[in-house]
């Protein structure tokens, strides 16, 4: 049997903090880089794309994002 990857699903929180540095960025980073090895699979809801949205844009209007 093929090894197969481990699926990490991603919540809003966990996915911006791969664009905005807050605690356990870090943590989420490592995960796309292993997702990038293909060593897991990262997963998330269309419905996190309309909150990304929503968190970038309060950021963005509180100077954290350029």
């Amino acid at each position: 049997m093929e090894n197969e990857a481990r699926v990490f699903y991603l919540d809003t929180s966990a996915i911006v903090k791969r664009y905005v540095f807050e605690k356990h960025s870090d943590y989420v980073v490592e995960l796309y880089d292993s997702s990038l090895d293909g060593e897991v699979e990262l997963s998330f809801s269309l419905w996190n794309v309309g909150e990304i949205l929503g968190v970038f844009d309060r950021y963005l209007r509180r100077g954290v994002l350029t």
